[in-house]
């Protein structure tokens, strides 16, 4: 569980960095008004999950190359498709319940800079992607995740600099073990075609 966790926390890191790189992401019309799942009963947009999810596909395929999608590849005892799906739950499910922890909000100044971090990735679409894809969606992630970064500091300000990582852990663990999660199986079993999708670009 500690390695997975620490996993998720160095994905969800490298995540601004993977969207600057990625250009092949699509969105179905109105697919924002659907929820892959719920945490603690807040829902997961779609439409924000897939950018966790194209994410994992980008690491997976670096890191294995196409036969890592092969039917009889496992990573922790699951197919590479499940794996990639659960691993973008939990990235994106650390930034939700992080986020539920604190009382904060984005500065306006850091608002700004999570629009302009969304509008440079959104730049790097093509024409047809620009057509399907909402700046909301971006602008979204971008600020959830600036937002995540200023809970842990709030969350562990009363600890030295050299402990906060450790002590976050612990108590994401602990957050995390005690989170209640429901998928929608109608959306979360259409995700395998769009993986696919993703491998194939």
């Amino acid at each position: 569980m500690k390695k997975k966790l620490a996993f998720v926390a160095i994905m969800v890191t490298g995540l601004v960095v993977v969207l600057f790189t990625f250009n092949q992401f699509y969105q179905t019309e109105n697919e924002i008004t659907y929820y892959v799942a719920t945490i603690n009963g807040i829902p997961i947009p779609l439409d924000q999950y897939k950018v966790y999810l194209r994410t994992t596909v980008i690491d997976l395929n670096e890191l294995g190359g196409d036969d890592i999608w092969h039917y009889t590849v496992n990573i922790d005892g699951m197919p590479t498709v499940e794996f990639a799906k659960e691993t973008a739950l939990e990235l994106i499910i650390t930034v939700i319940l992080t986020n539920s922890q604190g009382n904060i909000q984005l500065t306006e100044a850091e608002r700004s800079i999570a629009g302009s971090q969304a509008q440079a990735v959104f730049d790097r679409f093509t024409p047809r992607e620009q057509e399907q894809f909402t700046m909301d969606t971006l602008v979204a992630v971008m600020e959830a995740i600036l937002l995540r970064e200023n809970t842990i500091r709030y969350l562990t300000q009363n600890y030295h600099p050299d402990e906060r990582e450790e002590v976050w852990g612990h108590m994401y663990a602990e957050i995390r073990g005690n989170a209640v999660l429901e998928r929608n199986t109608e959306v979360w079993d259409t995700l395998d075609a769009t993986i696919f999708r993703y491998i194939t670009y």
